[in-house]
């Protein structure tokens, strides 16, 4: 009779006692054992929570500045007349508030770029700053874009959280993002209150 196969990540349960173990690095292990209790991570493993630990936390800050901007742009109209050269320098010498929010988008940008991926060139910039609330975007997109940093935000602090949780149950990374993304998938699919107009502020007043 050959030999069963048995392969990284296997799991199998006492039939008398229930108790499940796992297969790791050679050697069978409990279940719900911690990564540090059943041997260490894989080296790319260790990296992939890292990147998800500061790709979280990084997120959050922006979301936290782009907020910092959605309350500037309640008190600062904006749109594409500050398109027009010379109008953001002449906008920036007489409302603090503008320059503020020129020197938040300028921050936000460039924190776009996913952890691990490299330098960020010319052109990648450019495209990260149309992903942020900016001075000539009207004030209905900025805060369009704001509750979309947010939500983004919320979605990688999960999402870390998650992959965390994974390898202290599993000692593993090996199916976590599935598993994270059918969960996700749960939890966005349930209702969300409506929300109602936004009706005050220069930046986001809605014009009849």
């Amino acid at each position: 009779m050959p030999k069963p196969i048995i392969v990284e990540g296997q799991t199998a349960t006492n039939p008398t006692t229930g108790e499940k173990i796992v297969y790791r690095g050679g050697k069978w292990f409990p279940a719900g054992a911690s990564a540090t209790q059943g041997g260490k991570l894989m080296q790319q493993e260790e990296a992939a929570l890292k990147d998800a630990r500061d790709s979280a936390n990084m997120f959050s800050e922006v979301a936290t500045q782009a907020e910092q901007f959605g309350k500037l742009n309640e008190k600062v109209g904006t749109g594409p007349i500050y398109k027009i050269p010379g109008a953001k320098t002449i906008a920036n010498i007489f409302n603090p508030d503008m320059a503020r929010m020129e020197a938040l988008s300028a921050r936000m940008a460039p924190a776009q770029r996913v952890p691990g991926s490299g330098t960020t060139s010319d052109r990648d910039l450019a495209l990260f700053l149309k992903a942020v609330p900016d001075v000539e975007r009207m004030g209905s997109g900025n805060a369009g874009i704001i509750d979309d940093m947010k939500g983004m935000a919320t979605k990688r602090q999960q999402r870390a959280y998650f992959l965390d949780r994974y390898a202290q149950q599993n000692g593993t990374l090996k199916g976590a993002e599935e598993a994270f993304a059918k969960e996700w998938a749960a939890k966005s699919s349930k209702p969300r209150a409506a929300k109602g107009p936004v009706t005050s502020g220069n930046g986001w007043k809605v014009i009849p």
